[in-house]
């Protein structure tokens, strides 16, 4: 019970308000800017993640309480994702031209690896259709760490500080705001690389990826200097 509750805790977390409020931002910014999205879609696309944020919960569950009925509740969640996807795409088509002017040339970069991460993400959940794949899913550690990553760091974050330099909260003129988001990218696309990897070698018994500690530890490392560098030109255009 109490696994059951921290997962519940975890999962309307990070499936829940993050990735509402992520798409709500947008949308909004969006609106401001005179970008009219199908309303039918975009109430598609909201009925669907709301039902499949609640069913997609079932696959915590599965850890503890492997029954069939589980499975298959978490399959109808991730099919349910897989349309809300859908309308979302087909929502933005013939827009993408004037959302990605919007946005700063730096600040257009991490907007791509914030929707990319977002599809990803949809997209590995559909796959733990499969109950095997599902089995692997919550018990290879490393590809829980990844894919919380992958919402954490290239859906939120990604987003956030793309959002952050299109109000123009963080100074876009300097040079470490510059080299800061160009060492955020690539430090989180190579820590995500390495924890698909290694886990995919753990599934396989291929033992560890060459180097991999130290890999992780000097990727890792990047992502705390490049946010370090963005907020130092914050704060010293704020006078502190």
């Amino acid at each position: 019970m109490c696994y059951m509750a921290i997962q519940f805790f975890l999962h309307f977390q990070f499936n829940g308000w993050f990735l509402f409020a992520v798409p709500a931002l947008f949308f909004e910014l969006l609106e401001e800017h005179d970008i009219k999205l199908s309303p039918r879609k975009l109430r598609a696309y909201w009925l669907l993640l709301l039902f499949s944020c609640f069913l997609t919960y079932a696959l915590a569950v599965t850890w503890t309480t492997p029954l069939p009925f589980i499975f298959w509740t978490n399959s109808l969640g991730v099919v349910l994702q897989l349309g809300a996807l859908y309308f979302l795409l087909t929502a933005l088509h013939g827009h993408v031209r004037r959302i990605k002017l919007l946005f700063p040339h730096v600040m257009r970069v991490l907007f791509s690896v914030a929707l990319t991460s977002y599809v990803l993400k949809i997209v590995i959940q559909a796959v733990v259709v499969i109950p095997y794949v599902a089995t692997i899913a919550y018990t290879v550690r490393n590809y829980v760490i990844g894919f919380i990553h992958l919402i954490l760091l290239g859906v939120l974050t990604s987003f956030l500080f793309s959002l952050a330099g299109f109000r123009q909260m963080i100074p876009l003129d300097k040079q470490s705001v510059y080299w800061g988001i160009r060492l955020f990218v690539p430090a989180f696309v190579f820590t995500e690389v390495l924890l698909f990897l290694q886990g995919s070698m753990f599934w396989a018994a291929w033992g560890f990826f060459p180097f991999f500690y130290e890999l992780m530890f000097l990727f890792s490392l990047l992502l705390p200097l490049s946010i370090g560098m963005i907020l130092w030109s914050l704060f010293r255009s704020e006078g502190f």
